[in-house]
C-alpha cells in the first residue's frame, strides 16, 4: 500500500499549488529530501533552508497534513527550540514559510520557545526522539 504523499510525489494530480509552492522553495535554494518506509514507499518529504543562527524546516507527510518551523541552531537534541510554527495543511505550510521575514529583519519571529510535542510528526504516529550525537553539525555555526 502507498502513502498520499508517495502517489503525489510521483505524479503530482489535484497538486498544482503544492507543486508551484514547492518550486519557489527549490528557487530560494531550500534542499529537499523524501522518507521513505521499509517498503520503500514515500512517507515524509522534508526540506530545509539554512540562516545563521538558525534554520527553516519543513515536513510535508500529505496534502493535508504538514509541519514548518524556523529553528534555533546549538540546541541540545530532545530540547528543540523553535522561533516560528506552523502545522496544517502543505500549501499553505509552504505560503506561511514564504511569507516568512527573513531572521535579520526587525519584523522576524525572535522569541525562542520549546518546540510543542508532536510537531513533526503526523497525528496517531508513535513518539520518537533523534538520540544521534551529530545532530546540528551539518548546520552553519553562528557568526
Amino acid at each position: 500500500m502507498t502513502s498520499d504523499l508517495d502517489g503525489a510525489v510521483r505524479s503530482g494530480p489535484g497538486w498544482a499549488g503544492f507543486d508551484d509552492a514547492l518550486r519557489a522553495l527549490l528557487v530560494r535554494g531550500w534542499r529537499f529530501q523524501h522518507v521513505t518506509d521499509e517498503e520503500g514507499h514515500i512517507g515524509a518529504l522534508v526540506g530545509t533552508y539554512g540562516w545563521p543562527g538558525c534554520y527553516d524546516r519543513l515536513h510535508v507527510h500529505s496534502e493535508d497534513e504538514a509541519a514548518a518551523a524556523r529553528v534555533v541552531m546549538d540546541t541540545r537534541p530532545g530540547t528543540e527550540e523553535i522561533l516560528w510554527s506552523y502545522v496544517g495543511d502543505a500549501t499553505t505550510a509552504i505560503r506561511e514559510l514564504l511569507e516568512l521575514p527573513p531572521p535579520h529583519q526587525s519584523n522576524a519571529p525572535t522569541r525562542a520557545r520549546r518546540a510543542p510535542l508532536g510537531l513533526w510528526l503526523p497525528a496517531g504516529q508513535p513518539r520518537f526522539e533523534l538520540a544521534s550525537p551529530w545532530v546540528g553539525d551539518t548546520c552553519p555555526a553562528r557568526p
